[in-house]
């Protein structure tokens, strides 16, 4: 995969899809398996915003039912049983428990598991058995406690468990849907802005961008434009307008912490004092708390998690489970991130009990212009299926009939087609000279292009491990730099590996990676030193005061 900006500035594409995030990817390799010329590209890194801030969950939306959102509920459910298929090495069930406190809370609650249940009835139509959904069940109230034994027990009568999905890493699977498009004709840039739109009568001719890495400009023709922007959508609409926007999405700002790891394996789902949902899911060892979900109305290239979040947040978990007794000391890393929400009317208000539908906009109807169409809102279980919508959109615009979509059964480029245990039980076989636990984390995080990782392993210094806990290793770092575009040391600490939620990183220690990956990218002393100081910024960004 590689930053082929050439090909972009000299060819004229069917689409150009603007930003690199799990909507733009999606799109990409949708239109390009059907056949069309696709170019993508994103200001910063592939993923780098909304999609790289999730609470890492496929998950059909429980909460949802209570808005009677049954279509997105029914949407999402059979969503998450496609990606557990597309893409099993990175998506798989997690069991989720949450405990009852009354006869009403009770009662809700069942009525809402059954109804999960009926809505997913195809959750178990998989071949792989470790990947079929088993329907939720009760527990009592000394199981849940046995489980979960910070739970408070007064008032406490026992608990339902079911299921959903959780991503190992969201950063990785985005990468997986850019791999994918690449693969199948794609031609996709990171770090590539768009600062304005050349028009000629109401079309949008050419897509000016600047190359935030080596410096100038390009222009990119396209046919049809995607603003697949997210959160900066209604800001690249006004590059074309000339003004504001009259499209209008809401933001909402959700962060997660986190802490020492509560649970090996279950997720616990909590009802706050406001009747918000707080999760507590086991991650690599350590626990990941989300989120929140307040109306944010700043700048969104200026997002920070203050220390004020951080209390706040570990407050209401607290709150739920004062027996945890968590402070900010407790937190080894936060993040953050805006979910971009459709918002015609200018009403939303409780970003958290807002719709999670995802619009599709011709822009023509509005006089703005005839080839571009904007894609907003949903989240990152159903990003497959607004992809494929937009692609029909899409064809539509370019006069075209629509060929089928191909991407519910078709596998990512680096998907193993076997059982994911038969396919983890044959790379512990064929590399038995590694450390099993380097090998089953290599065969997760890369699928089938495992080996490629492997294959430099045997340089001094690749086995090291970045961080403390992680099971990442600089040969990991490499290979970001040489096939996987990374051009900046987050790029590869915070997207390419999770090495930097492990917790916070010395400047001498920061300094030391980037010099793995100074020798791929050509890095001198003084640009692995500004390398270290962009990481120490945004490390800062995650405990602001």
């Amino acid at each position: 995969m590689i930053r082929d900006l050439k090909r972009l500035g000299t060819e004229k594409f069917d689409l150009l899809v603007i930003g690199g995030g799990i909507t733009g990817a999606c799109v990409a390799w949708d239109a390009s398996m059907r056949g069309l010329s696709v170019a993508m590209i994103d200001k910063s890194d592939f993923g780098a915003a909304t999609s790289s801030a999730t609470s890492k969950l496929i998950h059909g939306g429980l909460r949802y039912l209570k808005n009677f959102e049954l279509g997105i509920v029914r949407e999402s459910l059979k969503e998450r049983r496609i990606m557990e298929f597309i893409a099993p090495h990175l998506v798989s069930p997690l069991p989720f428990v949450i405990p009852n406190y009354g006869m009403k809370d009770t009662l809700m609650l069942k009525a809402g598991m059954t109804l999960y249940d009926m809505l997913g009835y195809d959750k178990g139509r998989l071949a792989d058995p470790d990947k079929r959904i088993p329907s939720h069940r009760g527990m009592s109230k000394v199981e849940l406690t046995k489980m979960f034994p910070r739970v408070p027990g007064e008032g406490l009568s026992g608990g339902f468990h079911y299921y959903d999905c959780q991503m190992i890493s969201s950063e990785r699977l985005t990468l997986s849907f850019v791999k994918s498009a690449a693969a199948a004709g794609a031609t996709l840039a990171n770090w590539l802005a768009v600062e304005s739109f050349k028009m000629s009568g109401g079309t949008i001719q050419a897509a000016v961008a600047r190359d935030e890495i080596g410096g100038g400009t390009i222009e990119i023709q396209a046919s049809c434009y995607l603003n697949a922007s997210g959160c900066w959508a209604d800001r690249l609409l006004g590059m074309v307008s000339g003004g504001e926007s009259k499209t209008r999405i809401a933001r909402s700002k959700g962060i997660h912490i986190v802490i020492p790891q509560l649970h090996p394996t279950a997720a616990i789902a909590m009802i706050t004092k406001t009747r918000r949902h707080v999760f507590l899911m086991p991650w690599r060892g350590l626990t990941i708390a989300g989120t929140t979900d307040t109306p944010f109305k700043g700048d969104p290239d200026k997002l920070t998690v203050t220390m004020k979040d951080i209390e706040d947040f570990t407050g209401e978990i607290n709150g739920c489970m004062p027996s945890l007794n968590l402070t900010p000391d407790d937190v080894i890393m936060t993040y953050g991130g805006l979910r971009p929400l459709a918002d015609p009317d200018g009403a939303v208000e409780d970003s958290y009990d807002a719709s999670r539908k995802h619009e599709v906009i011709d822009h023509a109807r509005e006089g703005l212009a005839d080839n571009l169409l904007s894609a907003l809102g949903g989240k990152y279980t159903t990003s497959r299926f607004l992809a494929a919508q937009v692609t029909d959109a899409v064809f539509g615009k370019l006069g075209k009939p629509a060929a089928p979509c191909k991407t519910a059964a078709t596998r990512l480029v680096n998907a193993p087609n076997a059982n994911v245990a038969d396919f983890k039980k044959d790379a512990l076989a064929r590399h038995p000279e590694h450390p099993s636990e380097l090998v089953a984390h290599l065969s997760t995080q890369y699928g089938t292009e495992w080996e490629k990782v492997v294959s430099l392993l045997d340089a001094p210094g690749m086995k090291e491990k970045l961080v403390p806990g992680s099971e990442d290793v600089a040969a990991q770092m490499k290979f970001a730099a040489e096939s996987e575009c990374a051009a900046h040391l987050d790029d590869a600490l915070l997207r390419r590996t999770d090495a930097l939620l492990f917790g916070k990183r010395s400047r001498a220690e920061l300094v030391a990676l980037a010099k793995v990956m100074a020798p791929s990218l050509g890095w001198d002393e003084a640009r692995c030193e500004a390398e270290a100081s962009r990481v120490e910024n945004i490390i800062k960004s995650k405990f602001a005061d």
